[in-house]
């Protein structure tokens, strides 16, 4: 009758959700397996980091407008850098995917900047920043760590295998540059990363295809 069906498609929904988490770990226990053995591999073109951000911005913006988030891209000047886009993009959306499940569920916000230093250290710096819950200062050192929780987002039921700040930092190292993040409890965090500016006239020949492996 109809009552079986409706119960076989639940669980199969059940199955598939299992599944689909299943293979995200998988993925993520692979690049982490990649990153410690050197193994990860970046294969770098000259790209907009707004191209980039733009189109994360436009996946994610359903799910953030769903909780009642407001997700802004403040646009500064196109920044352009050598980065392996795919993994570069696996970063941005790991940071903006955080900020929208730390964010408070109604009158949340999650900003993201782009800004050129070239004055100062010659770099490129991106920020995602939320106005949610914030990282107890006795997490704090565990942040980049694989698999780590905060109790905060167990207790709220917040999915995810705990391993994508490991990756992400492991990304951006290999791409030349830094990641560290700012947090209150009660206020809020800013996840940042830089890239080094590309020298355009002496590395476009060298830099561009270019693939780096941690040796």
């Amino acid at each position: 009758g109809g009552g079986e069906t409706v119960e076989i498609l639940r669980h199969l929904d059940i199955i598939n959700d299992s599944g689909i988490k299943m293979i995200r770990l998988v993925n993520d226990l692979l690049n982490v397996n990649r990153i410690e053995e050197g193994r990860f591999v970046i294969q770098a073109k000259l790209f907009s980091l707004n191209e980039l951000i733009d189109g994360v911005v436009n996946e994610l913006k359903l799910m953030a407008s769903a909780q009642k988030i407001d997700l802004v891209f403040k646009k500064q000047k196109n920044c352009e850098a050598y980065v392996d886009q795919e993994k570069i993009r696996m970063v941005i959306q790991n940071l903006i995917d955080n900020a929208i499940k730390y964010s408070k569920k109604e009158g949340g916000k999650v900003e993201i900047t782009v800004n050129a230093e070239e004055d100062k250290e010659k770099i490129i710096k991106v920020s995602v920043k939320d106005n949610g819950m914030g990282i107890p200062t006795i997490f704090q050192k565990q942040v980049f760590g694989k698999f780590f929780r905060g109790d905060s987002l167990i207790r709220q039921k917040v999915e995810g295998t705990g391993l994508g700040l490991f990756i992400a930092k492991g990304i951006i190292k290999l791409s030349g540059g830094k990641m560290g993040f700012e947090s209150t409890e009660g206020v809020g965090s800013n996840f940042w990363f830089t890239l080094p500016v590309p020298d355009k006239k002496n590395n476009q020949n060298n830099q561009n295809n270019k693939i780096i492996k941690i040796k």
